[in-house]
């Protein structure tokens, strides 16, 4: 996200804007060049006449005056006489002509009237209910918390599990950009590599909440209560303290850059960052998406996950999936549904199978 950021403020104010637009230039000039180059060798030069140097001498009234006898034969028009076509007031006037259509292009923009520029609504200044003086005091309180978590839990030995489980929530709620998708995989490492939840359990309450609408950090509400169920705590505890863990950070840090966001707006590079970020989240939804991907398809022997690609059936139920929803306009819900049924169709016809094959075994 940073390397986003930065890569984008050095592109629109840094000047890498402008040194891409001169290397395009350069570069057209250079193809400009060997083209005209390549044409002069393959058009032919005329031959000399003895006259001129240069060739032929023309004779434009004779042209215009030709013209002017075709326009006459073809569409039944007079003919302009020769001593008015070649007269000084029809040649300045067919000069004048001339000097305009180069002069004005035809992609300029009719101006706008003064009376209609007073008419157009006043722009809105941007008005947000708390000072800066409070955005600051939210930050600093944020932090203070966040520092104070991450030294408690590493000077208690053995941390108490709801502490390690909160902490791991809230760092989680830090540190992830880029959405909702991008938090299952980070849950994954904060929650099953520590052995709390199983694979298993993981990629079905995952499944459970693709399902449902929602944000997926509800799915951290979902993980912290089985945590504290399979510790002999209410189910309940660890649900407050995920679902708090998870959504205090972003609001925390929402409300104080709202506070702040109205002073620095003003400056191109802050729209340049967030434009960086933009693009950066966007990579780690994809990351995330695949890294989705490798770990969806739960068999009797793989019941960690493996990659989904290992089946075309589930290759193909995701692009008709995808597909739908991209270009036919098919609901996210019927999509869903969609696949919830080619799963059962595919247990009907192969999965009962190798249940039963392994069970066998």
């Amino acid at each position: 996200m940073v390397v986003s950021a930065l890569a984008t403020c050095w592109w629109d104010v840094g000047g890498g804007h402008g040194l891409a637009m001169r290397a395009e230039k350069r570069w057209t000039r250079t193809t400009g060049a060997f083209r005209g180059l390549v044409n002069r060798r393959r058009i032919p030069q005329p031959e000399d006449s003895g006259d001129q140097p240069g060739g032929q001498e023309i004779d434009l009234t004779e042209i215009r005056k030709e013209s002017s006898e075709d326009a006459a034969v073809t569409y039944g028009l007079p003919a302009v006489p020769e001593a008015v076509a070649t007269s000084p007031a029809v040649q300045r006037s067919v000069q004048g002509r001339q000097a305009s259509s180069h002069s004005i292009p035809l992609s300029t923009p009719p101006r706008t009237p003064p009376s209609a520029i007073s008419e157009l609504p006043p722009r809105r200044a941007l008005s947000v209910p708390l000072t800066v003086k409070t955005g600051l005091w939210i930050l600093i309180a944020f932090f203070t918390s966040f520092i104070a978590l991450l030294v408690l839990r590493g000077a208690l030995h053995p941390a108490p599990l709801l502490l390690k489980l909160y902490t791991n929530m809230y760092l989680a709620g830090t540190i992830i950009f880029g959405g909702g998708p991008v938090v299952i995989p980070l849950l994954r490492e904060y929650v099953v590599t520590e052995g709390w939840v199983s694979s298993r359990d993981f990629l079905l309450g995952l499944a459970v909440i693709q399902a449902f609408p929602g944000p997926n950090f509800n799915f951290a509400v979902y993980l912290a209560a089985l945590t504290a169920k399979g510790a002999g705590i209410p189910s309940i505890v660890g649900a407050i303290l995920g679902w708090v863990g998870i959504f205090l950070p972003g609001l925390a840090l929402a409300t104080a850059a709202t506070s702040l966001f109205p002073l620095i707006r003003k400056y191109k590079f802050v729209s340049s960052i967030l434009r960086g970020l933009n693009a950066g989240a966007i990579g780690l939804v994809w990351t995330a998406v695949y890294r989705l991907w490798e770990i969806g398809y739960l068999t009797p022997k793989a019941t960690s996950g493996t990659s989904l690609g290992l089946d075309p059936w589930w290759v193909v139920v995701a692009l008709v999936a995808f597909s739908g929803n991209r270009w036919f306009k098919v609901p996210a819900p019927v999509s869903i549904l969609f696949g919830g049924v080619m799963g059962i169709v595919w247990w009907g016809v192969v999965g009962r199978r190798r249940t039963a094959t392994f069970t066998t075994i």
